[in-house]
């Protein structure tokens, strides 16, 4: 019976640390996202600066999961940057869960934010299969914006 109770409690522990492990959030900044970008190219990739307490994105990240969800057997990339404060992660990993996202978040270090000129969130990239950004623009999209923007950088020769 002991051993049961030691090998459940085990259990629980290592199940807990590999939740914790997988939740958390790496902070990128230009290095390192122009890495993450060169190693998506041939793909069409969709960059969403974000922020937790953001009502447009709050109303946008439903759309990007089903983006994500419509696009999962194309070569198709949705990356979230957010763009609350560090000391925030935990609140990003919750906010994260609870809107059920499905593809890579990271949080965005400030020279990313300056780099791409986010004024205001959410602002949303494209880039094409080649890696070169074809459109840089705040604003909330839907599933159509996206899928518009998505299928034309598909088709394009």
């Amino acid at each position: 019976m002991k051993k049961f109770f030691f090998l459940c409690a085990v259990l629980f522990v290592l199940t807990v640390a590999s939740e914790g492990l997988a939740r958390t959030l790496e902070t990128l900044h230009v290095e390192e996202l122009t890495s993450l970008l060169e190693s998506h190219q041939g793909k069409v990739v969709m960059l969403n600066f974000f922020a937790t307490w953001c009502p447009p994105c709050r109303e946008e990240i439903p759309h990007l999961v089903a983006a994500s969800e419509k696009y999962q057997d194309k070569d198709v990339v949705i990356i979230s940057l957010s763009v609350d404060e560090s000391k925030n992660k935990e609140r990003v990993v919750r906010f994260a869960d609870n809107m059920k996202i499905n593809y890579p978040l990271y949080m965005a270090g400030p020279d990313l934010i300056q780099r791409y000129h986010v004024g205001s969130i959410p602002h949303n990239i494209f880039y094409d299969r080649k890696g070169t950004m074809v459109i840089s623009q705040p604003g909330e999209c839907d599933l159509d914006d996206i899928s518009m923007v998505v299928e034309e950088l598909l088709n394009a020769k």
